[in-house]
């Protein structure tokens, strides 16, 4: 483990807590905007899930994400070697609604073209 001057601490291994909390206060951010459906949608096309061992795991336990040097430019951190999981929640979230909005608006043509056809 490493203290780094800067407040990092930087592990190599696991972590073990009972809990993790994020810093994600309005108080805290600026040039704060809205995240698109689309924008969402294109990065959740090119987010691809892996399965993979740590090379350093002895136990070589099967893990499952994403390679960092490989997720799309939105959700890609300036070194390209780590993730953030919320970046990623908060792409699919917005996909998904996004999704569920194109599955409301199937279903009322779906149900305009039945009542026609009735």
């Amino acid at each position: 483990m490493r203290l780094q001057a800067n407040g990092d601490v930087r592990v190599t291994g696991n972590v073990y807590a009972n809990g993790m909390l994020l810093s994600s206060s309005r108080e805290l951010k600026e040039n704060i905007a809205e995240l698109s459906g689309k924008e969402a949608v294109e990065a959740l096309k090119n987010l691809n899930p892996v399965k993979f061992n740590f090379k350093a795991d002895s136990d070589k336990n099967l893990h499952i994400g994403f390679i960092a040097e490989d997720v799309p430019e939105l959700v890609a951190t300036s070194d390209r070697k780590t993730l953030s999981p919320m970046d990623i929640v908060a792409v699919l979230t917005q996909a998904l609604k996004e999704q569920q909005n194109t599955i409301s608006a199937l279903a009322e043509k779906v149900k305009l073209l039945e009542a026609k056809t009735a």
